[in-house]
């Protein structure tokens, strides 16, 4: 069976099809890999932004202060990210193992 989806048929609003996917699992590690990387790489665009920004501004301004400190804060985001990324992705190689276990 292809990617192991399954499709509910629920009485709600009509009949509407809700898509599950036993390999998708949307928990702390998951939420933090999309924060952590969309998170990162946001920090790096505002923050580069910010940064120039200060430069066509006083020398002083807190605007190049906010960009330093969103560069800064993009290596931990994106760290956090990947790591996030290597629990799935560790989590997936287990329940691909045991499952292969099981079909012996």
């Amino acid at each position: 069976m292809g990617a192991g989806v399954i499709y509910d048929k629920r009485e709600r609003a009509g009949e509407r099809f809700e898509h599950r996917s036993r390999e998708c699992s949307w928990d702390g590690c998951s939420w933090g890999a999309i924060l952590g990387l969309v998170g990162g790489l946001a920090a790096i665009v505002v923050g580069s932004a910010l940064t120039a920004a200060a430069w066509f501004l006083k020398a002083d301004s807190y605007a190049g202060t906010a960009g330093t400190i969103l560069l800064f804060a993009a290596i931990p985001l994106l760290l956090a990210g990947a790591q996030g990324l290597d629990v799935e992705e560790a989590r997936k190689k287990r329940a691909r193992a045991a499952r292969c276990d099981e079909d012996e």
